[in-house]
């Protein structure tokens, strides 16, 4: 860990060195570009080798990082001093900076809080249709009525009865002025001719079948 503590600072010093020559043009030098090249380098090998380093050579590489950061801090230092006062760069004061500090960051925060403001609508906006689409409710499907037709209603069959006047027979005659026996005698007869005429229809009906009921009646 402590190796990468160290790259991060050789390269962030490197970095300051190589910046110096925009900023403060009386402290800078022609070779300081390459010499900043040579201190990214060496960045970048430490970045890269930070898990071979450990132990004792951790520690000689954090005696040189340090001797190397006082040196170049004291050589710019050597070099603004020796500038003339009319060509060194004025540096701000530092209620001149937290002024600035502060009116960049009023300047920045509201955009930042609006911009914020309005992409968390638009993402309440997107989230609120889409579930507005899901919970949308069912158009009500509109009730089919069937018709169901009746059938026709079957034709009414009117049976006739074609028999000869003998074969109906009342089985209830009109014997109530009749004498006990003879109205006895007089209901037997009608049974029989009933039977006889029933008989005359099975035969009528079946005339090869019934060839010995043929044979048994007299006529």
């Amino acid at each position: 860990m402590l190796a990468y503590v160290l790259a991060l600072a050789v390269g962030l010093g490197s970095f300051a060195l190589y910046m110096a020559a925009f900023f403060f043009p009386e402290v800078h030098r022609k070779n300081d570009f390459v010499w900043s090249g040579v201190g990214l380098f060496y960045a970048l090998v430490l970045w890269v080798c930070a898990g071979r380093i450990t132990g004792g050579l951790l520690l000689g590489q954090v005696a040189s990082v340090a001797l190397l950061g006082w040196s170049i801090s004291q050589t710019l230092q050597l070099r603004r001093q020796i500038t003339p006062a009319q060509q060194q760069t004025e540096l701000p004061s530092a209620e001149t900076v937290t002024n600035t500090v502060q009116a960049q960051v009023e300047k920045t925060v509201p955009s930042v809080l609006v911009g914020a403001s309005k992409a968390l609508n638009g993402v309440t906006t997107k989230i609120g249709q889409t579930f507005g689409k899901t919970n949308q409710p069912k158009p009500p499907v509109a009730a089919t009525t069937t018709t169901t037709t009746k059938p026709p209603a079957s034709p009414k069959v009117e049976v006739i009865d074609n028999r000869t006047p003998h074969n109906c027979i009342s089985l209830n005659p009109d014997l109530s002025n009749q004498p006990f026996l003879e109205q006895f005698s007089l209901y037997c007869v009608d049974i029989f001719r009933h039977l006889t005429a029933s008989f005359l229809d099975v035969k009528a009906a079946y005339p090869h079948e019934n060839a010995a009921i043929t044979n048994i009646l007299p006529y």
